[in-house]
C-alpha cells in the first residue's frame, strides 16, 4: 500500500523525511530552507548531489561571499558544473547545517554518462523538448500562497508523458496524498511511424527517462536508509526529480549500484562578467541577500523591493557618472518605469521581471543612458576575492571556456530557462570619438533635428491656446441669471449667495488677436557660464517658428559624428516666422541685463501680435513690462511649476545637425 504524503505546516511529509523539492539559485526557496530550519530540529541533511562533490562542494560554502563553480569533467568528455551561488536552496542548506553541526550526506548517483538536459516540458506542440532549464510557473508565487501550494501547482509540470517508460503506473500527486494509485495512458511524442525526427527524438528522450529513473532509484534506497538510522531527515533536491523519487521511494525494485565517479574535479573562481551567465538570480539580488544575510536584522530579502533598490542605486550612480548632465531622474520617472514593469510582465504571465522587461522601461522612460547604467548595477556583485585561491575561469550556463578552448557545460542541478531577447542600445561615445568628431566640426553649416522640431512646435501650440485662455478669464464679467445662461453658470458666485437662492451666470468676452511669441526662461544664467552657445535660427518652412536661444556648449557633448547635443537655458518662438536679425548681436537689446531679458525684449519687438506668453519661474521685470507697453504689447505669465517637470526636462534636450545631409544618418545616434 501506498503511504500518504502528509502536507504538516506547509511541508511535505513522507515517513520521517522532510522532502524540499526546489528550483536551484531563485532566493524564494533558499528562504523556504531557512524557515524549515529554524522551525524544525533535523538529525541530518541529505543532499541531492553525488558524494564525490562533497568535498569541494563544502569547501566552496565555507568560501562565500567569494562565488565559485564546481567543475566536473566526466570520463566521456562532458562537463558538468554547480555554482556555489549564496541563493541557491541546497547551497543555504548545507551552509546552515555546517552551522549547526548536523551531518550532511550527498546522496545523488553519480552520472558517468551524464549528456545534458533533457528533461523539460515545452509548450511547443505538448512535446518534450530540449531547454536549456526548467519552465516553470514564478517561483515568487512560493512566497504568497505558500511552498507547498506551489509545487502542488508545479507537479503535473513533471509528470512523464513518454511511451516504454518505465514508470508505466505513475501515480498523481493528488492521488498520493489520498493513498491511491492510478495508471496513465499517454499519447505517443510523434503519431507517425516514418517520421525519422521524432523516432531519433524518442530515443533520445527515452535514454534520459532511463538515466533518471536510475538516479531516482538510487536515492530512494538511500533515502530508505537515512530513514531508518536518522529520527528527522532533511532532504533538499532539485524539484524535477520530485515524480520519479515519489514511485520509487514506495516501490520495491532491484538494487541500483553507483555510477563512475568524475574524470576530474576542480574548483574555480569566477569571473565578474560571467556571474550573470550562471547565477539563478541577477547578481545584485544576490549581493543584497547575502548583505542582509550578514546584519543581525530579521528583514528577509523581499524581490519586489530589491527592484526598487535596484532603480534607486541605479540613479544615484547614474548622477555621479553623467554629473555633467542637467537632466535628473526623479522619483517620479522611476515610479512609472516601475508601472511599465509591472505591464511587461501581465503580457508575459510573470509575477517577477527579467532583466530585459527592467531594462525595457529604464530606456523608455529614462533614456538609453540610464539603461545601460541599470544594466552595470544589475551586474554588480562587490564581493569579489582580489586574489582568489583558484583559478578564474569565464563560463556561461552551457560552456565553459578552459585555456584558449570552450567546451559545452551543463549545470548539474537545473535552474529555471532563460529567454534571451535583443535590445538595441546605444554605448556612449569615447574620448576618442569625441575629439575626432570635433575636429571634423564645420561651425558655419547648423541645422536642427526635424522630429524634435515637430516636438516642441506642438508644445509651444499648446502654450499659446493655454495662453489666451488665461487672458480672456481676467475679462470675464459675472452677473445674475435673468434671462439668458450666456457663457454658463458661475459656480463659484453660485455657490456663495446659494442661502439667498440666486443663480450668477459668466459671460467671456472673445479674445481678439494671437500670441506672437512665445518665450521659455528655463535658467536665468547670472554669471553667464552655463549657458555660452547663443544662436538664432530661421524658420525652414511655414509651419515652423523663428527661433533664438541661449544653450550648453555643443562641443561638450558631441553625441555621433555630425550631432551634437544641447540643453536649453531659454528660448524665444516667434510665429507665423520672420526673416529677423541675430538677436544677440542686435544693438536695439543692448539694455537687456542679461540673457534672458535680452529674449523677452526681442520677443515683443518682433511679434506681430497683441499678446506674448512668458513661461518662466518668476515674472517679468519691472523694466520689461515698461518695454511691453512702450511696445503696445500684453505679457501672459504661465510659472513653470503649472507644467510637468518631467515634460519641460525632455523638452529643454535639443540636437545640433552640422548640415542638413547629417539628418540621412542622425537616427542611429539620436535616441
Amino acid at each position: 500500500m501506498k503511504k500518504k504524503i502528509l502536507i504538516k505546516d506547509g511541508r511535505l511529509w513522507l515517513d520521517n523525511i522532510c522532502l524540499v523539492p526546489i528550483i536551484s539559485g531563485k532566493i524564494s526557496m533558499a528562504r523556504h530552507i531557512k524557515e524549515t530550519f529554524l522551525n524544525i530540529a533535523f538529525d541530518c541533511l541529505a543532499i541531492g548531489l553525488p558524494e564525490s562533490f562533497f568535498p569541494l562542494t563544502l569547501q566552496g560554502v565555507q568560501s562565500l561571499p567569494y562565488i565559485n563553480v564546481l567543475l566536473a569533467r566526466e570520463r566521456d568528455g562532458y562537463y558538468h558544473h554547480f555554482p556555489i551561488d549564496p541563493c541557491d536552496g541546497m547551497v543555504e542548506a548545507i551552509r546552515l547545517a555546517m552551522q549547526e553541526g548536523h551531518p550532511i550526506r550527498f546522496i545523488d548517483r553519480e552520472m558517468g554518462d551524464f549528456s545534458g538536459p533533457l528533461w523539460l516540458k515545452s509548450s511547443l506542440f505538448g512535446y518534450n523538448l530540449p531547454q536549456s532549464g526548467l519552465v516553470l510557473p514564478d517561483e515568487y508565487a512560493a512566497d504568497k500562497i505558500g511552498f507547498s501550494a506551489y509545487i502542488q501547482a508545479v507537479f503535473p509540470t513533471f509528470t512523464p508523458s513518454r511511451t516504454n517508460t518505465p514508470l508505466d503506473q505513475q501515480i498523481p500527486y493528488s492521488n498520493l496524498i489520498q493513498g491511491k494509485k492510478e495508471r496513465r495512458n499517454n499519447p505517443p511524442l510523434f503519431h507517425k511511424k516514418d517520421n525519422k525526427i521524432g523516432d531519433d527524438f524518442q530515443n533520445k528522450t527515452l535514454k534520459q527517462n532511463q538515466a533518471e529513473d536510475i538516479q531516482a532509484k538510487f536515492m530512494a534506497s538511500q533515502l530508505q536508509e537515512l530513514s531508518l538510522m536518522h529520527g528527522k531527515v532533511l532532504f533538499v533536491f532539485s524539484v524535477h526529480h520530485l515524480p520519479a523519487l515519489l514511485h520509487y521511494y514506495q516501490t520495491e525494485f532491484a538494487a541500483v549500484p553507483n555510477g563512475k565517479k568524475p574524470y576530474a574535479m576542480n574548483l574555480y573562481s569566477v569571473h565578474p562578467d560571467s556571474l550573470y551567465l550562471i547565477l539563478g538570480e541577477i547578481p545584485y539580488f544576490t549581493y543584497l541577500y547575502e548583505k542582509i544575510k550578514g546584519t543581525l536584522s530579521f528583514e528577509e530579502f523581499e524581490k519586489t523591493e530589491g527592484i526598487k533598490k535596484l532603480f534607486m542605486e541605479t540613479r544615484d550612480e547614474y548622477h555621479k557618472k553623467f554629473s555633467e548632465e542637467i537632466y535628473r531622474v526623479s522619483l517620479g520617472d522611476i515610479q512609472t518605469a516601475l508601472h511599465y514593469i509591472r505591464n511587461l510582465c501581465l503580457l508575459k504571465y510573470r509575477l517577477t521581471p527579467d532583466l530585459y522587461e527592467m531594462v525595457v522601461a529604464a530606456k523608455g522612460v529614462m533614456g538609453n543612458n540610464f539603461a545601460l547604467a541599470l544594466i552595470e548595477t544589475a551586474k554588480f556583485y562587490p564581493f569579489m576575492d582580489i586574489t582568489p585561491p583558484y583559478p578564474t575561469i569565464k563560463m556561461t550556463d552551457q560552456s565553459v571556456r578552459l585555456g584558449h578552448c570552450v567546451f559545452p557545460a551543463f549545470r548539474r542541478v537545473p535552474t529555471l530557462a532563460k529567454e534571451w531577447k535583443r535590445i538595441s542600445l546605444q554605448k556612449k561615445p569615447s574620448k576618442k570619438q569625441k575629439k575626432k568628431w570635433k575636429t571634423y566640426w564645420n561651425p558655419n553649416t547648423v541645422c536642427s533635428w526635424p522630429p524634435e522640431d515637430e516636438i516642441i512646435e506642438d508644445f509651444c501650440g499648446y502654450i499659446r491656446k493655454r495662453a489666451l485662455k488665461l487672458a480672456g478669464l481676467s475679462h470675464v464679467r459675472v452677473e445674475e441669471f435673468k434671462s439668458t445662461l450666456k457663457d454658463g453658470i458661475h459656480l463659484r458666485e453660485t455657490l456663495r449667495n446659494w442661502h439667498m437662492g440666486k443663480i450668477y451666470v459668466k459671460e467671456e468676452p472673445q479674445i481678439h488677436g494671437q500670441v506672437g511669441a512665445l518665450i521659455f526662461i528655463f535658467d536665468e544664467d547670472q554669471n553667464g557660464q552655463k549657458y555660452p552657445y547663443k544662436l538664432t535660427w530661421l524658420a525652414e518652412h511655414e509651419h515652423e517658428s523663428t527661433l533664438a536661444f541661449y544653450a550648453t556648449d555643443f562641443k561638450k557633448d558631441l553625441v555621433g559624428p555630425g550631432m551634437a547635443r544641447c540643453f536649453y537655458g531659454g528660448a524665444l518662438f516667434i510665429y507665423p516666422p520672420q526673416l529677423i536679425a541675430d538677436v544677440w548681436k542686435d544693438g536695439r537689446f543692448t539694455e537687456a541685463t542679461d540673457k534672458a531679458e535680452l529674449l523677452m525684449m526681442a520677443g515683443l519687438y518682433y511679434s506681430e501680435d497683441r499678446y506674448v506668453a512668458v513661461v518662466a519661474k518668476k515674472k517679468p521685470s519691472l523694466a520689461i513690462k515698461n518695454y511691453a507697453a512702450l511696445q503696445k504689447k500684453k505679457l501672459i505669465f504661465l510659472p513653470l511649476s503649472s507644467f510637468s517637470h518631467t515634460t519641460l526636462q525632455k523638452l529643454r534636450y535639443f540636437h545640433v545637425l552640422n548640415g542638413k545631409h547629417v539628418r540621412s544618418w542622425a537616427s542611429h545616434y539620436i535616441r
